[in-house]
Formats: structure tokens, C-alpha cells, sequence
């Protein structure tokens, strides 16, 4: 996914803004480490859980995509044998004439 200018400032201003709000928070050091080490817990859990959530539906994707791959192959398979046997039975029946 490309990341446009208007992106990167609302990325830019959210994270700024963040900041400024925990430096300027009224809650001690050691609250504000803890609530952000919970935050930071709970985002990696996020992503981590969005990282599985993509690969098992590519895998779920890859899946259907080779079987449809496979039925395709056989249908081709199928119409070449039947265009051979048409083409074939069109030979006979000119050779016949």
C-alpha cells in the first residue's frame, strides 16, 4: 500500500500528538511507563494477530486459487480430447466421400 503525503501528516500530527499528551499528562513516571508498556503490549498483540489473520487467509486464497488452478487444467484437458475425437471423426468421415 503506497503511503501518500496526506497520510504521513495524519501519521505525523497523531503520533506528535500523542507525545505532547503523555508529556503532558499529570500522572507519575511510573503510571505513565506502565500504561504504556500495556499499550504497547496491547498494539503488538494487535499486530501480531492482524500479521496471523492475513497469512491464514492467504493460505485459505493459495488453497482455493490451486484448486481452481487444477479444475481449469482438467477442463482444457477435456476439450482437447474431444476436439482431437471431433477432428478426427470429421478426417474419417471426409476420407469416406
Amino acid at each position: 500500500m503506497k503511503i501518500t503525503s496526506g497520510w504521513k501528516g495524519v501519521l505525523l500530527g497523531g503520533a506528535a500528538g500523542a507525545t505532547a499528551a503523555l508529556l503532558l499528562s499529570p500522572v507519575s513516571g511510573k503510571k505513565l511507563r506502565q500504561s504504556l508498556r500495556k499499550h504497547a503490549d496491547s498494539a503488538l498483540e494487535r499486530g501480531a494477530n492482524a500479521v496471523q489473520s492475513v497469512r491464514d487467509k492467504t493460505a485459505e486464497l493459495a488453497g482455493d486459487l490451486r484448486d481452481k488452478a487444477g479444475e481449469l487444467q482438467q477442463e482444457v484437458k477435456d476439450k482437447a480430447v474431444q476436439l482431437a475425437d471431433d477432428a478426427a471423426e470429421m478426417a474419417h468421415k471426409a476420407a469416406g466421400k
